[in-house]
């Protein structure tokens, strides 16, 4: 079974809203093992509802609509539907006694425009909306299911969930799909796919690969699908064993996780404290690492000493060292970590110091370089960062390669 995704709205295509619901329903499709084979994003007019339709009902057994369910005058959806399957609008005694209850409750007046909402194509049922006044809808024609639903991503959700994606798993049983999601660090996605591919090459009839990249991290997912859920997990099992004999301790985590999280167990089990003292990265590190639940019980606290002169009054880090060095330098970075382990109490820091951008590099010191520090006074690991030129996604990957250089002090990796 193959579906496809129409999302309406001039807003989207104006760039005022971000279509998240699209990857949320194929996101849903492809843990039932149904693939996605194309997304449309239109405008709120009848003819290119009608074209997407078309295209969409000839490609797939699955179509997906979302938006354009309201009650103004640009939420035609409803009459473009009815048109394209050539049937009435007929007004939804059901559907008005949900808007009724909905607004009633909240003690707001019904209006003729809330009633427009009422009337639906004469081949469609309802599906609930418990978030909204704009109930989903249901449509099985030629074969083929047509589902509509509002364009508010929580509402949208609402009817996937509990009204449209139960009905299509009774459609879609006997199959099963299963994942396995690996998280690296450090290493490009390219790097990921030369290594990996090879070593599974024995499973490629089964399994698919997605590579997921992200700044500085990569995760990629194999996945299967079949009917012998046993058979499955055991396939999963094999390539598995595989993929961590290849990557070994450049795989810091497994399915739903994060770095931080990951971090955070191994300073436990390693009866460990962290802190941190951070010059560009401004607090992102710190951030990271007290978002995760429990983090008390190992993160102590953090120093931003964004200014030289903070280094120097508050960390205590020599004048003579930084004129010497500059304080874009490892020389710094590794000082404000020997400074920051008494001031912190903890048994280790992280520290962070160079020039984020979009200015302040110089031809010795280029925009994008930052040096990462983590240790103690008897132990300390730094890298060198040559990053680019965008501002937030150097602070986004100082601060990450810095979480996962602590977690290779930790794990006793050289670098």
């Amino acid at each position: 079974m193959v579906a496809a995704i129409i999302v309406i709205g001039d807003e989207l295509l104006l760039g005022q809203v971000i279509d998240t619901n699209s990857a949320f329903i194929a996101q849903r499709l492809s843990e039932l093992g149904i693939k996605v084979v194309r997304k449309w994003t239109i405008a709120d007019t009848l003819e290119e509802i009608n074209q997407a339709l078309k295209e969409a009902s000839q490609l797939s057994e699955l179509v997906f609509l979302t938006g354009g369910l309201g009650p103004t005058k640009d939420d035609i959806t409803k009459k473009a539907i009815s048109d394209f399957f050539k049937v009435p609008l007929q007004f939804s005694e059901k559907n008005y006694e949900h808007l009724h209850q909905f607004l009633t409750y909240r003690k707001i007046p019904i209006r003729d425009s809330h009633k427009v909402q009422c009337y639906i194509p004469s081949n469609a049922e309802l599906l609930e909306n418990k978030l909204g006044t704009a109930m989903g809808m249901w449509i099985e024609h030629n074969n083929k299911i047509f589902i509509s639903m509002p364009g508010v991503p929580d509402e949208m959700k609402y009817i996937l969930l509990n009204g449209a994606l139960p009905r299509i798993q009774k459609l879609w049983k006997g199959h099963f799909v299963s994942s396995k999601t690996f998280h690296t660090c450090g290493v490009g996605e390219t790097e990921i796919a030369e290594r990996l591919e090879p070593v599974l090459l024995e499973f490629m009839d089964r399994i698919t690969i997605a590579y997921l990249p992200s700044i500085a991290q990569v995760r990629f997912r194999i996945t299967t699908v079949g009917q012998d859920q046993n058979e499955m997990n055991e396939l999963l099992d094999q390539c598995s064993i595989v993929i961590r004999k290849e990557f070994g301790q450049l795989i810091f985590g497994e399915d739903k996780t994060l770095l931080e999280i990951e971090l955070g167990k191994l300073l436990k089990e390693n009866k460990l404290t962290i802190g941190t003292v951070e010059s560009c990265t401004g607090g992102t590190i710190a951030s990271k690492l007290s978002s995760v639940p429990g983090c008390s019980d190992y993160y102590k606290g953090s120093i931003i000493s964004y200014a030289t002169e903070i280094k120097e009054t508050l960390l205590g880090i020599p004048d003579e060292l930084i004129q010497e060095h500059n304080v874009v330098s490892s020389q710094v970075a590794e000082a404000m970590v020997r400074n920051s382990v008494g001031l912190l109490k903890s048994d280790l820091i992280i520290s962070s110091t160079g020039i984020a951008g979009p200015d302040g590099g110089t031809e010795k010191i280029p925009l994008g370089t930052v040096f990462i520090s983590c240790g103690n006074s008897k132990r300390i690991l730094t890298r060198k960062l040559t990053l680019g030129k965008n501002r937030d996604r150097n602070i986004e990957a100082a601060s990450v390669l810095a979480l996962n250089l602590a977690r290779e002090w930790v794990l006793g990796i050289e670098i």
